[in-house]
């Protein structure tokens, strides 16, 4: 199964919409070099899935395909929450495709989280996806705010609940709830630091493992990746989105610390193969 989240980051007077989630894919065996989070076309955006997987990579790619082969889409000049609707659309779609003689299997057991930055309304927008049972379609939940009134965040995936109690703890513990009542409804890492550590106590048999995948929506309108040093800066190991890099590989992208959050580049010796 799956752990991710999405929240919003603030940094000064700027702003980052931050994704997280671990790399492990399983049902019967486990493969922990699982890309679980996308960037799309338009480049404003990303997207997360939790649940199974043989729906979760098709409807996902879907949407992708959705945005790159429509010049309006992946221009940006259709705003993202109009594209969230689009994307619901898609989904939909794809869904009343779905065939089986199997009760059990006509429904997709999937969920997403959707996020980006509204050049029309000035800000980050996060929406959880899921799939309705009852209404036979997906739905889309607009998160506004977190325990206490806190900056959004929203936690995917069968371990949602646990990393939910875990960031309470982590966040009262820190002064920035009381109770559950928010003193500053900011937050920073704190989701990271939250599926970092389930992530570091899982062992082979737990739904969710492998290394931390992050990505960051930038307020220029740009999401990219970020390598990490997994299991920690000491390793020198560096994984991109769930996949350690091969001695030989080098990357363009920033590196992050998962204990400190310092970003930065490495550079390696290329090697030709």
């Amino acid at each position: 199964m799956t752990i991710c989240a999405a929240w919003i980051r603030k940094i000064g007077k700027c702003e980052e919409l931050m994704f997280v989630s671990d790399s492990r894919l399983s049902g019967g065996r486990n493969l922990d070099y699982s890309p679980k989070i996308i960037t799309l076309a338009r480049s404003d955006c990303a997207i997360a899935f939790a649940g199974e997987t043989d729906m979760a990579y098709p409807l996902m790619h879907q949407i992708s395909l959705a945005i790159s082969s429509y010049n309006r889409a992946k221009t940006r000049a259709m705003d993202i929450r109009e594209l969230k609707t689009h994307s619901i659309k898609v989904l939909n779609s794809m869904a009343s495709s779905i065939f089986s003689d199997i009760p059990e299997m006509k429904d997709p057991d999937v969920s997403f989280l959707l996020g980006g930055y509204s050049w029309i309304n000035k800000c980050f927008d996060i929406w959880g996806i899921r799939y309705a049972k009852k209404e036979k379609c997906f739905i889309a939940r607009h998160v506004n705010s977190w325990v206490g009134g806190m900056d959004p965040v929203l936690f995917g995936g069968d371990k949602a609940k646990e990393a939910n109690k875990n960031l309470v703890k982590l966040m009262q513990r820190k002064g920035a709830l009381v109770g559950s009542k928010a003193v500053n409804s900011a937050f920073d890492m704190e989701p990271l630091e939250v599926v970092r550590d389930m992530l570091r106590s899982s062992n082979k048999n737990d739904s969710i493992g492998g290394a931390l995948q992050v990505v960051k929506v930038y307020q220029h309108m740009n999401a990219l990746p970020l390598g990490v040093f997994w299991p920690d800066r000491a390793s020198g190991s560096v994984y991109i989105q769930g996949r350690p890099l091969l001695g030989y590989e080098s990357t363009d992208f920033w590196v992050i610390d998962p204990d400190t959050f310092h970003s930065e580049k490495v550079n390696r010796k290329s090697v030709e193969v």
